[in-house]
């Protein structure tokens, strides 16, 4: 199964169990308040599935563009009622009803988000170390101070065990402080605060990750360019390459270690690579023909062999297990949802006044990638993905703007102040706005995804 075709069953089955999390929220609170739901639709479009309940009031629909989807309830606005069935019309109901109905929706994503977090640490994910590597000259980082091998385990005051958390805090800290200190423990064993200066750095403006924007490399351990495993039928293997082997040269040029080896071999997809190779120490020649696989878009090559295990000990100690019982894992996951609640109305707030750039918004494309590397990885990173997302959907949908929940709410808001529902113009007026905004941000997003694609 190729990557592309892995990656959109991964954000096909993310993104419905979102919205069938998200629409459940609002059709099981609307029906507990006595409103008619008329239909459930998962997805846009022609549909593709249609039944009916038990009690033959709602009709269950899957349709055709898995966007997202939609509850319908009966309402006076939308067409004619029944005068037996006034009383359980949606626009009928009490206001602080009608905004339970539309806050359930975010709520159960939030409520999904929790849940999922605790199934993860309970599980348990493995974290990389926050080990710095390389350091780029006159970045940030070099400014600060940094050194390689200093182990970062603190970020503005608040404790860090591995690089994903550093990243949060460190998001987190541009968001919240013109400056800011990463406490370290150097190499001798000894703390130090690391004083990064980032007003006017503009890090939140720059693409790709916040760490590389820093100046800061991981650290990991040189793997030597010794053979360890050649997989049966693959190119290494018919090549006559065996474990033991030490790759000294491909294509005449210098090889130092694992990674220049690879290099080698990726950009090598289908053509033929002179090997020499130190075996039972003599040298010998070897011609192979890496296969060429498909990798995110980009043909590169591979021949299925393996390193030795020289550095496993210390690629093992990178590595950092967080697993909690199943009552810390709930509180752990209560805590998780509530610092990426806030750090996304953070990064929606740094986008709208400016302060970041518009060109880290992501698209379906963007999306669907990320839930197929996630997935590859394994079951708890994707479903670590999925809270995410649920989370972001939860923000998102609580925006004031007209067509998404949010935008409900404010008009009920509006309507608390003033007596009386919004007219029916001003909320034809706020549709429209709402569409035109909509439209705009999605437009946006698919840019930034196309624009990743072709650089």
């Amino acid at each position: 199964m190729s990557l592309a075709f892995g990656s959109l069953i991964a954000f096909i089955v993310a993104l419905g169990a979102l919205v069938i999390v998200h629409e459940f929220g609002h059709y099981w609170v609307a029906r507990r308040l006595g409103v008619k739901v008329l239909r459930f639709s998962i997805g846009f479009g022609k549909p593709l599935l249609r039944w009916r309940g038990k009690d033959n009031s709602t009709e269950y629909v899957v349709a055709a563009i898995p966007l997202g989807g939609y509850v319908k309830m009966l309402d006076e606005r939308e067409g004619p009622v029944s005068p037996q069935e006034r009383h359980l019309a949606f626009n009928n109901k009490s206001i602080w009803a009608r905004i339970a109905i539309v806050c359930a929706g975010p709520f159960a994503n939030v409520i999904m988000a929790i849940l999922v977090y605790t199934v993860v640490y309970s599980m348990g994910i493995t974290g990389i170390k926050p080990i710095v590597g390389d350091i780029q000259k006159e970045s940030v980082a070099e400014i600060a101070g940094f050194k390689s091998k200093d182990l970062i385990i603190a970020v503005a005051g608040k404790p860090v065990g591995t690089w994903q958390q550093v990243r949060l805090e460190t998001l987190d800290a541009l968001m919240s402080h013109d400056n800011f200190t990463i406490r370290v423990k150097t190499a001798d064993d000894i703390e130090e605060d690391r004083f990064l200066r980032v007003r006017d750095a503009g890090l939140l403006k720059s693409e790709g990750d916040i760490i590389d924007n820093l100046g800061l490399l991981p650290w990991w351990p040189t793997i030597e360019p010794v053979i360890g495993e050649v997989i049966e039928n693959g190119s290494a293997d018919r090549a006559g390459l065996k474990a033991g082997d030490r790759l000294l040269k491909g294509n005449d040029k210098l090889i130092e270690s694992w990674r220049d080896w690879v290099e080698i071999i990726q950009n090598s997809p289908g053509q033929e690579v002179k090997l020499l190779v130190l075996r039972q120490h003599n040298e010998i020649e070897i011609f192979i023909i890496p296969d060429k696989v498909e990798v995110e878009g980009q043909t590169i090559g591979r021949v299925n062999a393996r390193p030795a295990a020289s550095s496993s000990d210390e690629i093992q100690d990178l590595q950092i297990l967080v697993r909690f019982s199943i009552p810390v894992s709930f509180i752990k996951a209560l805590e998780e949802t509530y610092s990426m609640s806030a750090l996304t109305f953070k990064m929606i707030g740094e986008l709208v006044t400016g302060r970041a750039s518009v060109r880290n918004i992501s698209g379906p494309i963007s999306i669907a990638e990320y839930a197929g590397r996630s997935a590859s990885i394994g079951l708890q990173y994707y479903l670590n993905f999925i809270a995410f997302i649920s989370i972001s959907l939860a923000v998102l949908n609580l925006l004031p703007i007209p067509l998404l929940d949010g935008g409900h709410l404010l008009y009920y808001l509006v309507e608390l102040v003033k007596g009386s529902p919004v007219s029916e113009s001003v909320e034809a007026i706020g549709q429209r706005i709402g569409i035109a905004l909509l439209a705009c941000l999605m437009t946006l997003a698919l840019f930034n995804d196309i624009t990743r694609l072709l650089s």
